[in-house]
């Protein structure tokens, strides 16, 4: 369970991260748009951008797999 934690808690703060400054930088970039609009656009690209986390299990034990689009390979953890 402790693998599984650190997985999600991995990808909380990255899709955190990504969230801020993807709407910060679209509500510098847009003013106009209504806030609601903007949550639901920021959330969607923040989903897209967001790198993917599971729990892998290996012979030496569970480890966590990261994996993002823009990495060839994926991260152990």
């Amino acid at each position: 369970m402790k693998n599984q934690l650190k997985a999600k808690g991995i990808h909380f703060l990255s899709f955190l991260i990504i969230f801020i400054c993807v709407y910060f930088s679209l509500l510098n970039f847009r003013e106009s748009i209504d806030s609601t609009y903007l949550a639901g656009i920021t959330v969607f690209i923040s989903i897209i951008f967001s790198p993917k986390t599971k729990v892998v299990v290996t012979q030496s034990g569970e480890k966590i797999q990261i994996t993002w689009m823009f990495l060839k390979k994926p991260i152990l953890i």
